[in-house]
């Protein structure tokens, strides 16, 4: 169990609330135009962002979708995994949807 912890801790350490907002509009199929507006970068900077996590957690995550990435079977766990970790420290209710903060 704390090899477990430790794990976590370090994928954690290697994401911050960008990374988390980015990957909760994607599993509401959010384009990366709409995700870099509202989260004011540009397109290439989420395509970075994407890139990063997938050597964080393995090219697995994604799959393409019409031309676009979404969260595969596998991404859409490990998301939902770590937005309860995120929503704990953030102090954030675990039903929290980016979508709301951001209005779309």
């Amino acid at each position: 169990m704390l090899d477990n912890l430790k794990e976590n801790l370090q994928i954690l350490r290697q994401l911050d609330f960008d990374d988390f907002s980015i990957l909760s509009l994607m599993t509401e199929k959010c384009p990366n135009s709409v995700i870099s507006r509202y989260l004011r970068v540009t397109p290439p900077a989420v395509s970075h962002r994407i890139l990063k996590y997938e050597k964080v957690f393995g090219s697995d995550i994604f799959v393409k979708v019409s031309g676009k990435k979404e969260l595969s079977e596998k991404g859409l766990e490990i998301f939902t995994k770590y937005k309860k970790l995120f929503c704990f420290l953030l102090n954030l209710p675990e039903d929290f949807v980016c979508t709301k903060v951001f209005e779309l």
